[in-house]
């Protein structure tokens, strides 16, 4: 039989890092911004780098330059607010600037699965804190 460790040292390993999102939804945010920022800025660098996704963000770049590059500052700028909700809900849950600093991080590059987990981590400590 396993013995499971208390409570409260086995809620930071569970709670915490539990998400809906699963792993891959990760690397393909992460890889399609960078390919909509490398067709925009560098589109040099594409051809060898993204193979045939790249060849059709070069042709869409080549052919629709000004939606691609509206669709890039729309996505940043997502990106960049979630950031900055990211901070916002880290100092009013009185995270430690280590902690804020990663979640900020770590939501300004993943989006809305890493503000998802965050989001759920304020309400479980909300629910843990009125049980108490």
């Amino acid at each position: 039989m396993i013995r499971r460790p208390p409570r409260s040292t086995l809620f930071p390993y569970t709670t915490l890092f539990r998400s809906r999102c699963h792993p891959i939804v990760y690397v393909v945010v992460s890889l399609s911004l960078s390919c909509h920022v490398l067709c925009v800025w560098a589109p040099h660098l594409v051809s060898w780098y993204f193979g045939p996704l790249g060849q059709l963000g070069l042709y869409l770049t080549e052919t629709y330059p000004l939606p691609m590059y509206y669709i890039l500052l729309f996505g940043l700028s997502v990106h960049a607010l979630l950031g900055v909700s990211a901070f916002y809900y880290c100092w009013k849950n009185n995270f430690s600037q280590t902690a804020t600093l990663k979640w900020v991080i770590q939501t300004t590059l993943f989006g809305s699965c890493s503000m998802y987990k965050l989001l759920n981590y304020h309400r479980h400590m909300k629910n843990r804190s009125k049980s108490k």
